[in-house]
């Protein structure tokens, strides 16, 4: 599956919002408390998922910094199933081999 076409529904929660840096080169953020809410979100956009954030793309150079609810097995499993997902320790073991 293409990774340009592909989307993801996740349930997303709490957020921070990475705007940049000011002009004293001091991190720009704002957090956003909101209920868990289920979204459709483009896998191209996602960076980074942890145990707790998925961090993704948005306009104008922001990051958000997502809370999910899914699971991070849940998570992997679903993008690994859908082509999308690189095992890395399984790459590692088969060069040991």
């Amino acid at each position: 599956m293409s990774q340009e076409l592909a989307f993801i529904e996740l349930t997303l929660g709490n957020q921070t919002v990475w705007h940049g840096y000011d002009q004293l080169n001091q991190k720009v953020v704002e957090r956003v408390e909101a209920p868990p809410t289920r979204k459709v979100i483009a896998v191209s956009r996602i960076l980074s998922i942890d145990e707790q954030h998925i961090v993704v793309t948005s306009g104008f150079g922001r990051l958000i910094y997502w809370e999910y609810h899914d699971g991070y097995e849940n998570l992997k499993q679903r993008l690994e199933l859908a082509g999308l997902l690189i095992d890395v320790e399984q790459e590692e073991g088969d060069e040991a081999g």
